[in-house]
Formats: structure tokens, sequence, C-alpha cells
């Protein structure tokens, strides 16, 4: 018997048994459909999120204190340093309070301020002194627009173990977007002054907190020179380099992906046991015509081969299929996280790899269930079969 007349075996057999072929395919359709689809957010997630760190904080290294008592000038000598672009000094308060709302407050030059968002979404960016610019998560929960004054809490020594607060009176003259706003949860409420308007209201001119540095080369050789010669001069200060940032977030979004996996995993071994169900019961329901096939000659190999050609059919058909409602139900995620509020502009790109692993994988798992079911056919007497029959 030639393998071709086993193949059209196998999908009349499929034919006949439509409603159980096409409930198995829909669990492939499904697992890989799942396995694309969380695996290419979770691969746009992490895309956006390292654009945005680096749109946000576009510093190769930040230079930070828990108290404002780096003079300004030091900002002024790392400009001069090998290496460096630019040093933009900056006071940032992370534990400041506006309407019951916990802030981060911004205090840095206005010539400066394309280090944040100059992306506004109404109003213009800082020209005098009071003004400030907010972010778009923190104007809708306080309900404040360009033209509102906000008055900003902040801790009394910047520690907030106190109860004691400094009260800042700030006119908002911008709105700015923000991806982070809702990304899993996390919101991220920023109001950006003018650097010299914070330090006169705080009592601390000609001091800073933090300093934006930005690398003439985006290489690790130039990075790690940099942070060698601050730690040399300033051996007090803390430094933070923006790819340690990245690999924080990234080490969240990891820990959400070890989730999906597991749900993943568990989605393909519910298709393998659909599989294994549905190759057992056709093997069952078959046994007089597997005996008619052993008496005419055919080997028990052949008539594995035919019944696994059922199992790759409907795995090649529900994979291809799975690939495709996947990377699509990936914009449809996307989607949804924006219409429940969460504003993050996923970048949704196909991963050639991941389709290959996802059909990998299924046809992989097809094999591996059915070959318990079909090793039943070598078992097959086509006397007895024929004679109970």
């Amino acid at each position: 018997m030639n393998y071709g007349l086993l193949v059209r075996l196998a999908i009349k057999n499929m034919r006949s048994k439509r409603s159980r072929t096409i409930l198995t395919t829909l669990t492939i359709i499904y697992a890989v459909a799942l396995m694309v689809a969380l695996e290419t957010v979770t691969h746009g997630v992490q895309l956006s999120v390292t654009n945005e760190v680096k749109s946000i904080l576009p510093a190769d290294v930040i230079i930070y204190s828990s108290t404002i008592a780096m003079p300004q000038q030091v900002a002024s000598a790392m400009s001069h340093m090998n290496y460096v672009s630019s040093a933009v000094p900056a006071i940032l308060i992370g534990n400041a309070v506006v309407g019951g709302e916990s802030i981060t407050l911004i205090g840095m030059p206005t010539s400066s301020l394309q280090y944040f968002y100059p992306n506004l979404i109404s109003g213009g960016l800082i020209e005098a002194p009071g003004d400030c610019i907010i972010s778009s998560q923190l104007a809708e929960k306080l309900g404040v627009g360009v033209g509102d004054y906000i008055y900003v809490m902040v801790p009394e020594g910047l520690g907030g173990l106190g109860s004691t607060y400094q009260v800042i009176k700030l006119r908002v003259v911008g709105v700015f977007s923000s991806i982070f706003g809702g990304l899993f949860g996390f919101q991220v409420n920023i109001v950006v002054a003018s650097l010299s308007y914070l330090q006169s209201q705080l009592g601390v001119n000609g001091f800073v907190n933090t300093i934006f540095v930005k690398l003439t080369r985006d290489s690790s050789t130039t990075l790690t020179a940099f942070v060698n010669a601050v730690h040399v001069a300033y051996p007090d200060a803390q430094v933070y380099e923006q790819q340690d940032i990245i690999g924080a977030i990234g080490n969240v979004i990891n820990l959400v992906n070890t989730f999906f996996v597991l749900i993943i995993v568990l989605s393909l071994a519910i298709a393998g046991l659909s599989i294994a169900n549905t190759m057992l019961m056709n093997i069952n329901e078959r046994l007089r015509e597997i005996g008619i096939l052993k008496a005419i000659g055919s080997s028990n190999s052949q008539i594995m081969i035919m019944f696994m050609a059922e199992s790759l059919i409907m795995t090649i058909i529900g994979s291809i299929i799975g690939v495709v409602v996947g990377f699509y139900g990936a914009h449809g995620v996307s989607a949804l996280l924006n219409a429940l509020g969460y504003s993050i502009n996923i970048e949704i790109v196909p991963l050639p790899s991941l389709f290959a692993l996802g059909f990998a994988a299924s046809i992989i798992i097809s094999i591996i269930a059915s070959i318990v079911p079909i090793r039943r056919v070598a078992k097959v007497r086509p006397m007895e079969v024929l004679r109970t029959g």
C-alpha cells in the first residue's frame, strides 16, 4: 500500500469524524494563538518600555543624592569631562504630594525640558517662574488643566518621615502624555517646574540632587570609563545607568512573562491530551478496518503512519490558523488595554522566530501525544478482530 493512499484514508476518516476533528483542531488553534499573542504582547511591551525610558530619561547616566547637597557647578564640571556631551542639573523629589496624590516633582533648567516630555497634549512649555507642566495621568486625577493652580507639598528634609510639609504653588501651563500610566497598574504622576524657581522656594539656591549625563558615544567602554571617573571624583554619589533602569523594568516584565509561559504550557498540554484522546477514539472505532488492512498486507508502520498523518494534518492546519489568530489577537490585547484606560502604545511586530516556535511546539506535542494511542495498532491481530467483528 502506497503512502499516498494512506494519507487519503486519513483525510477520509477526518471528514467522517468531522465534529471530533474540528474540536481537536480548535484546541490546537487556541494553544498556538495564546502562545503567539501573549509572547508578542510581552515583546511589544518590552520594546515600548525600553523606548519610553530612553525618551523620558535620555541620559546614559543619572547621578543622584538623597539630599539636595550637590553644588550645581558639579554639572558644569562634568560637562567638560571626556566622553560627556551634556550634563543637566536637576532636583528630583519622589515623595511630594498634590491633592492627596503622590507625585515625582522635577526641577530643571527650562532650556533642558527636552530631557522629559516636550510632546504636549495641551498648553505650552514653562516660560515664567512658578509655571509647571504635568503628566496627563495626574491632570486627570486632579481634574486640572492649563491655567489652573496646584499646590505641591514637599516633606521637610525630603525624607518624608515627618508630618511637616512645605507648600509650593505652581501654575499649570502644559499637559504631556506618558506611556507608563497604566502599565501593569503602575502610575507615574510627574510635575516638572523651573529649577531656579524650585531652588528658591526650597531655599537651596545653587544646589541640586540629580544630574542627567549624556555621553558622546554609545558604547559600554565609554560608559564604564565615565562611571569610573565619577566614582573617583565624587565617591559619595549614587550612579544609575539607563540600562540598569531598563533592566529593572525588564525583570518585572519577565516575571509576568513567566506566568504567561505557565499558561501557555498548560494550554499546550491540554491540546496534547485532546489529540491523544481523539487518536485513541479513532483507533478504537476502526479496529476492524485496521484488521482488514493488515490482512491485505499493510504493515504496522504503514497503518501507524496513516493515523499519525491524521494527527499531523490537524496540527498543521491548527498551527497555521493559530499563528495568524495569535498575531492579530495581540493587536486586540493592545486595543483592550487602551480601552480599559491603560495608556500604553504596545509595539506589535511580527516575530518569525516566535511563529516558528509555536508551529514546532505544536508539531512536537502532536507527535508525542499520538505515540501511545497509535502503538495500539501493533497489538491488533487481524483474525481476532475480523472474527469478533
